[in-house]
């Protein structure tokens, strides 16, 4: 993702927190066969092997043997990916406007004038998200090229007949649309509902793709470096089977167009291995590591919850998070430049990056989102779900 210097973000929100983190490789189109007679249930599915070295590795290329291939979702990026790379704000590409974030929260951001006139918090979240956008669009990228593919919107109403056909370019409607879906990373519910770890992936795609009874969801992966930098996007849609519980997810990495990308799976030691860049303009690296994550379409069709809003008394909108008291005590702490940030509650409990780079998370109902979208490893937030008091350092 396309992340200038001295354009590192952090948004640090005290309320919750999520850690990401993934890796991939490339495969020709030719090899992905649809297999009907394969199992829908990885772990039964998978063929015992004596391999002496399970050992994953991020540039192994995927086997050639189509009968190894176990689901297909018919997605395939030269057609349904878009044609342009990711990008930054090298096109002066348009954000979030009040439009859409009215679209994403509801009225309770507006103030009771009918052209809804952002109210003083949700501009200045919006103002900030459209900052960090800057980093990379993946997530927007990946989200809506599947919404795309699933026939939940319509690519007609951006431009083109077809995803692979839309421009991006002086394109206003499609850059504010890629806008909405990356930020639906940093909402509730959708970065709630989330499935972690490899084995666990790898069961979600497999009920997706093979249209289980029980598959009531559509995912995007993310990944991200075990330290928490790198954060990226993807768009899975097919499975390979190779034996022994390793696996190839096929995926469309928006940082390389019309490319097929492989997610290397050992479902056994619940690890992975991908090789990409978080820029496209930078040399690939290898991720490694077990921070592998979906996230659920279902949750970001719905109107987003505002832990921003305030009852100030000029919100239309109002709702129960709006009012609770616990809400008053929240607080959203945003950072341009590299410094950690550590937050430490009444009880000396710390949640956040220690000196020496290392996450730490003490605090229960707490966990660590990182943004999707930055070579930074400081761009993401820290959610606090309690209302104690704490201690907020910057290093």
């Amino acid at each position: 993702m396309n992340q200038k210097d001295g354009k590192k973000r952090v948004c640090l929100l005290v309320v919750f927190i999520l850690a990401i983190a993934f890796s991939l490789t490339s495969v020709a189109l030719s090899d992905w066969l649809p297999n009907p007679s394969a199992s829908s249930d990885f772990a039964e599915s998978a063929v015992q092997a004596d391999l002496s070295d399970r050992s994953l590795s991020s540039d192994a290329s995927p086997s050639s043997d189509t009968g190894s291939l176990a689901l297909d979702s018919g997605f395939r990026p030269d057609t349904d990916g878009f044609a342009f790379e990711n990008y930054g704000d090298e096109y002066g590409s348009v954000g979030l406007t009040e439009a859409e974030m009215q679209r994403l929260f509801g009225k309770q951001v507006c103030s009771g004038d009918a052209d809804c006139t952002l109210l003083p918090n949700a501009r200045r979240w919006m103002e900030e998200n459209n900052k960090d956008m800057t980093g990379g669009h993946c997530e927007g990228m990946a989200v809506l090229s599947l919404l795309f593919f699933l026939g939940i919107l319509d690519p007609q109403k951006f431009g083109a007949a077809t995803t692979h056909e839309l421009s991006i370019e002086e394109n206003e409607p499609l850059q504010r649309e890629i806008a909405y879906w990356w930020a639906t990373q940093c909402t509730d519910p959708a970065e709630n509902v989330t499935v972690d770890g490899p084995a666990e992936v790898l069961k979600a795609l497999t009920k997706e793709f093979s249209h289980d009874d029980d598959a009531q969801n559509s995912w995007t992966t993310s990944l991200a470096k075990e330290d928490g930098s790198g954060g990226h996007t993807v768009t899975p849609f097919a499975i390979r089977d190779n034996g022994d519980d390793l696996y190839e997810i096929l995926v469309y990495d928006n940082n390389y167009p019309d490319e097929i990308k492989v997610i290397n799976i050992d479902a056994a030691d619940n690890a992975f291995a991908y090789d990409t860049s978080s820029d496209p303009d930078e040399e690939s690296s290898a991720y490694t590591g077990h921070n592998l994550n979906l996230t659920g379409t279902n949750d970001r069709l719905v109107q987003q919850k505002c832990d921003f809003c305030q009852d100030d008394g000029g919100n239309d909108g109002s709702s129960e998070q709006t009012t609770s008291p616990a809400l008053s005590r929240r607080v959203q702490v945003w950072q341009d430049g590299g410094a950690g940030m550590l937050i430490k509650d009444d009880q000396g409990r710390r949640l956040g990056r220690l000196k020496d780079g290392t996450v730490v998370n003490e605090i229960p109902g707490s966990k660590v989102h990182w943004f999707m979208k930055s070579t930074s490893r400081d761009a993401g937030k820290l959610h606090r779900n309690n209302t104690s008091d704490y201690l907020l350092k910057l290093h």
